[in-house]
């Protein structure tokens, strides 16, 4: 029986995975969403932070491009630290 490949507008992960991978990791519940977006979001503070922005804006920007509540935003990256390249201290 072949696989049926689902649309592109169902992959909410183009950049990562290819669409017959993310078909296969969804039919064997691989994929948890909610921990792929966290790490999503955790990867974009790291980046900003190492850009030179401060917390608090990289909060409002996460915010506004997750459409997630800044307290939500605050939980997920609470926990990350960020390396500069420069120095490897904590900011």
């Amino acid at each position: 029986m072949e696989e049926k490949l689902p649309p592109e507008e169902e992959n909410p992960i183009p950049e990562f995975v290819d669409g017959h991978t993310y078909a296969s990791m969804k039919s064997h519940t691989l994929l948890d969403l909610t921990g792929l977006r966290n790490y999503c979001i955790r990867r974009s503070y790291k980046k900003l932070r190492r850009k030179g922005e401060n917390k608090f804006d990289c909060l409002d920007r996460l915010s506004a491009h997750y459409g997630l509540s800044i307290s939500t935003i605050l939980n997920i990256v609470s926990k990350t630290r960020v390396y500069t390249h420069k120095e490897q201290r904590i900011i």
